[in-house]
């Protein structure tokens, strides 16, 4: 729970001591960056409050602010809860675009292996094609069926290479996707 802190006590506290907002925070054994926010915002935990207030050698009660009527700390109180809504949706949408990216990253691992692969099936089908053109050659007198082995090899090579390509294709593919995911990280957002 939130307390509503006189922030120009503290900062006077602090003045009177000859502390800046660092040596404030040491000796409360907290970040600096917590000080600023307090003095800044008027508004302290019950345990930032009760260590500030150790470190300041005063009682906690003295730092609080009470608010004019009820009204008001109630206001204060739903503020604070819909910061902690906001701050709660945040997170989740984090965790949900940390879940989209690796999952689109383990997409990518797998067009990715197919780059050897398809290599492979292309040099196999270009070998065919080779192979049948040599084979045909050497027996271009024997009539037509060199003819229909020379059109199914060339067919067959073809193919391979053709779903080769593919292969590599859809690895070259990945590997520039990777770069515009790597871009997409949700670094922006608050843990």
């Amino acid at each position: 729970m939130k307390f509503r802190v006189d922030s120009q006590l503290i900062i006077g506290l602090r003045g009177n001591k000859g502390w800046t907002q660092e040596q404030l925070a040491d000796a409360a054994n907290m970040h600096g960056r917590t000080i600023q926010r307090v003095e800044n915002e008027g508004f302290a935990t019950g345990q930032t409050l009760a260590a500030i207030a150790g470190a300041l050698e005063v009682e906690p009660e003295s730092l609080r602010q009470y608010a004019e009527n009820a009204s008001e700390d109630e206001g204060l109180q739903a503020h604070l809860y819909a910061e902690k809504l906001e701050r709660e949706a945040s997170q989740l949408e984090y965790r949900r675009i940390t879940r989209e990216l690796v999952r689109e990253a383990e997409r990518l691992d797998r067009w990715e292996g197919f780059r050897w692969p398809g290599l492979a099936v292309m040099a196999i089908g270009g070998v065919l094609i080779v192979n049948v053109l040599l084979q045909t050659q050497a027996s271009f007198g024997l009539g037509t069926p060199s003819l229909t082995l020379f059109f199914a090899g060339i067919t067959i090579g073809l193919g391979l290479m053709c779903f080769g390509a593919w292969g590599a294709g859809l690895a070259d593919k990945a590997s520039k996707e990777r770069r515009v995911l790597a871009r997409k990280s949700p670094s922006h957002f608050g843990d």
